[in-house]
């Protein structure tokens, strides 16, 4: 599944959009955090039409595929050279997730998240790269207990703490599956799907909570 109902594409080649939180955030003496309302935008985060799929904090990688072939390879806008110093990473883990059939060359641009031993604190303790498609992700690594919450009637500070507290104790999929072991997960991307088409995403992160201690990113 391809994201053109999401950024809208007329053409090729586009950047990823920005994800924002399903709470209203404010500047804090912590950070800027969330707080207990809801942005009405994001609602359908706490509906049947969501998907909870794993976040990684990887880097943004997307590749282009034409007749077949890939022909170009994007962090973010920018086109990485794969015969470079700088585009090594980007090469070694898409040739790792072709050789691995995370995913198929059909035209088009196709999104993903780059993991490895030079990236964001490698986070999945890696010797080497991979990149992750999203499309690859929302199957394997989709947390299925949101599907059986019930937020009907319940209050945004209510929603609130029932998330808060699902965050403290959220765990990895993708490291858990790697080596059979727990580590908190950095977050959760969520998905409207809608006749089986992707309309809408947002994300939560552990550190956009005002109990996170650590690093929190900007």
């Amino acid at each position: 599944m391809q994201f053109d109902e999401i950024i809208k594409n007329s053409g090729l080649e586009q950047d990823f959009p920005k994800l924002e939180s399903p709470f209203i955030r404010e500047e804090t003496e912590k950070g800027y955090v969330c707080t207990k309302k809801i942005d009405n935008r994001s609602r359908w985060v706490f509906t049947k039409e969501c998907t909870a799929v794993e976040k990684l904090d990887g880097t943004n990688t997307s590749i282009l595929v034409e007749n077949n072939r890939l022909t170009r390879i994007m962090n973010r806008k920018n086109i990485i050279e794969p015969f470079s110093k700088q585009g090594k990473p980007f090469t070694i883990g898409i040739l790792e997730a072709i050789e691995k059939d995370y995913f198929k060359l059909e035209g088009g641009q196709h999104f993903g998240e780059l993991m490895g031993k030079t990236i964001n604190g490698n986070f999945l303790e890696l010797d080497s790269y991979i990149w992750l498609p999203f499309s690859l992700m929302l199957t394997r690594n989709k947390y299925k207990f949101w599907d059986n919450l019930e937020f009907e009637n319940k209050s945004d500070e209510e929603i609130y703490e029932i998330t808060s507290n699902i965050f403290k104790d959220l765990w990895s999929l993708e490291y858990r599956r790697r080596y059979g072991k727990i580590k908190p997960a950095e977050g959760i991307v969520f998905y409207r799907i809608i006749d089986n088409k992707m309309t809408e995403l947002c994300k939560l992160r552990r550190d956009m909570f005002d109990w996170f201690e650590g690093r929190r990113h900007t």
